[in-house]
């Protein structure tokens, strides 16, 4: 359990306590915390409250620990293959023993990344689909780790989706998951600045892209087509990018893929800076950039093989109810069928209603608790 200020309560998690207002309960101990019992409370002045766990983590996701586990792993791998490149530039002028000792390291580490990804591909292909629970991800507090990893894991999808052999796929999703590896050269009061660059800054953290992909492309292990991704996915294909203004055909196609799955993930996220975007209202700016900025066949691919609530995502509706995404429609992403899980209260329900929203437009999602 742990004691929140109001503004900053975790949506999702149980809460630990009554609170009454005039002799009636607001809330009750074992309800979710959603927008609607948060927006509740404070028209109620209350200023603090106490919540336990997320609730959805272990009812809806039974592999959740085993996720966190490996993504753990991984970040501590991506870490040190940074920390590796690092060493050999340091090493590079000094005895030729100490560089292959550091080099070794650096393909070992490189070399779990590949497996990883290839393991990724494998249940790709296998299940047709691939998710992470990103409550796991939300946990690990690195936010260019988690954004890379789903950044990977959309790639992956719309690589898939174009037909792509194993072989091609794990190239794509090493150069997804490693295409912001240059940011860690950037100056650190720059790169985790909590609010706009200004424009000598943005200048700046541009560079990262070149920085990355000339790490990449120095250590022979890394296929050029990977370490490509990281120089092209802020490229445009109206010429418009960074950092060589490419245009069209010029930008390779897993640059392309890997750029709109980088903006739609980075449109999802809150930052200081600005607010974050609901999954449909993502997919619609990429949908309005099509032609323009992102390549058409790739945005085709996005918009039939990423739906913005995948089915197993729980939502809150504008009813303050919880709802679980049983089934999508391509044609209208953001109205899913769903089947209710709690009252408007936050108290969960054994068999909820089942609600098209597609059909009934009473209804709408206001919130992604977990996808």
């Amino acid at each position: 359990m742990k004691r929140f200020q109001i503004n900053d309560a975790e949506i999702g998690r149980f809460i630990c306590e009554n609170i009454k207002e005039e002799n009636k309960y607001v809330v009750t101990e074992g309800a979710v915390l959603t927008n609607h019992l948060k927006n509740l409370l404070i028209k109620f002045n209350v200023s603090e409250i106490t919540l336990g766990e997320f609730a959805f983590r272990e009812k809806y996701n039974e592999r959740g620990t085993e996720n966190a586990n490996k993504l753990k792993e991984l970040l501590v791998k991506v870490i040190e293959l940074e920390k590796s490149f690092e060493k050999l530039k340091i090493v590079n002028e000094k005895s030729k023993q100490l560089k292959v000792k550091v080099k070794k390291e650096k393909d070992q580490t490189y070399q779990y990344i590949i497996n990883y990804v290839s393991k990724l591909v494998d249940e790709l292909m296998y299940y047709k689909t691939l998710t992470v629970d990103t409550a796991t991800l939300r946990k690990l507090e690195d936010y260019t780790f988690s954004h890379s990893v789903n950044v990977c894991i959309l790639s992956l999808r719309i690589g898939y989706a174009l037909n792509y052999d194993k072989d091609k796929l794990v190239k794509l999703g090493v150069g997804a998951l490693l295409h912001d590896i240059g940011k860690n050269w950037i100056p650190k009061e720059i790169h985790y600045k909590a609010g706009k660059f200004s424009k000598e800054e943005y200048e700046i953290m541009k560079k990262h892209s070149e920085i990355g992909y000339k790490l990449m492309k120095e250590n022979t292990s890394v296929p050029i087509t990977t370490a490509h991704v990281a120089y092209q996915h802020h490229e445009r294909i109206d010429g418009s990018g960074y950092p060589r203004r490419l245009c069209g055909n010029e930008i390779l196609e897993f640059g392309q893929i890997v750029a709109v799955c980088d903006v739609y993930d980075a449109i999802l996220a809150k930052r200081p800076y600005k607010r974050s975007y609901l999954p449909h209202e993502a997919m619609n700016i990429i949908v309005e950039d099509k032609g323009i900025l992102f390549n058409d066949k790739v945005v085709d691919r996005f918009c039939l093989n990423i739906f913005p609530y995948e089915k197993g995502a729980i939502v809150e509706l504008n009813t303050g109810e919880v709802a679980c995404v049983i089934e999508n429609k391509i044609e209208f992403p953001d109205r899913p069928l769903v089947k209710k899980i709690t009252t408007s209260y936050g108290l969960f329900v054994d068999d909820g209603d089942e609600v098209d929203l597609l059909s009934n437009s009473n209804y709408k999602i206001v919130d992604l608790i977990r996808s």
